[in-house]
């Protein structure tokens, strides 16, 4: 009787083997699922927390863009000195950028209603 058995154990084994994989596969998917769904709850209620949106707010509405972005409308009688005293530059990039401005004979001169595009890295400035 025991041996009828364990023949016929052998005989379907890779049948046995075959629904203990799908098994296995079932409940390795169901706890995924379930760990995925309570990650993303506990996330969202994370983010309805008052307190860390108050902080969040708090610390972005401080934040000023790295990037300024100015346009400027040459009026008559500027010059580049002038105009980069009225933008505020450090002296060290006026140097930079009037160096700059001598190297290139095509924006040397600069005409009336002339619109000049400047984007200023603020980095060094706030270092």
């Amino acid at each position: 009787m025991k041996t009828k058995i364990i023949e016929k154990l052998q005989e379907y084994a890779y049948f046995i083997w075959l629904i203990l994989l799908i098994f296995i596969a079932v409940f390795v998917t169901y706890f995924y699922d379930t760990n995925k769904k309570n990650q993303i709850y506990l996330l969202q209620k994370s983010f309805d927390n008052v307190y860390l949106k108050k902080s969040i707010n708090a610390l972005t509405s401080k934040l000023k863009p790295r990037y300024i972005e100015i346009n400027y409308v040459v009026q008559s009688g500027d010059n580049f000195e002038s105009i980069l005293d009225k933008i505020n530059l450090p002296i060290s990039e006026k140097e930079n950028f009037l160096s700059t401005v001598k190297k290139q004979k095509e924006i040397k001169s600069i005409k009336k209603n002339q619109r000049i595009y400047f984007k200023i890295d603020r980095k060094k400035m706030l270092e």
